[in-house]
């Protein structure tokens, strides 16, 4: 409300932090958010995978009414699903913000279809229950190949926009026909 929803930029005093840069910097001649994203999703596949919130949690996404009858608190599962996702969200703001100090308020607006797309190319169920971080992230580096590679051809917004809802609906359509076929099993 302050700044009318608009960045004047970070003050360079700012920017010369010690935490700034060790969120906007390089490590071993690599950005550091790609550092962090590696640390993440594996601290996060850890969690998934080894940890009983992982367990929860997948079992919550799978159908949370056979969760509870297993003993599962659905809602507090639920709640730390929502709060780990906002930490994630506000962490990967100030990443933006330490890289791209002149950045815009609305970066990232219209990226939904776009996250959804690259989780279930990555392999998770749209109806839940199954899911690998390391798929996701497979997921979210194909898209970002395949946008690079169309801005390189000169192609405009509009094709990629298509290419991730015709992505979108041809993984959508296999992940329906994996989930009856699990089902089936």
């Amino acid at each position: 409300m302050t700044t009318h929803g608009a960045v004047t930029g970070v003050p360079q005093a700012a920017r010369e932090n010690w935490l700034a840069q060790l969120l906007g910097g390089h490590w071993l001649r690599m950005e550091n958010e790609f550092v962090l994203l590696l640390l993440l999703a594996f601290l996060c596949a850890v969690l998934l995978g080894q940890t009983r919130f992982g367990s929860h949690l997948l079992a919550v996404g799978g159908d949370p009414a056979s969760a509870e009858s297993q003993g599962v608190p659905v809602n507090r599962v639920k709640t730390l699903a929502f709060c780990l996702c906002s930490l994630f969200a506000g962490l990967s703001a100030i990443v933006t913000l330490t890289n791209q100090p002149q950045t815009n308020v609305s970066l990232g607006s219209g990226m939904e279809l776009e996250s959804i797309a690259a989780v279930v190319v990555g392999g998770t169920l749209l109806t839940g229950g199954r899911g690998t971080i390391l798929g996701t992230v497979l997921g979210a580096f194909f898209f970002t190949a395949v946008r690079s590679q169309m801005i390189a051809l000169g192609a405009p917004p509009s094709w990629y926009v298509s290419f991730v809802g015709i992505a979108l609906l041809v993984v959508v359509t296999i992940n329906t026909l994996v989930a009856r076929r699990l089902r089936a099993a």
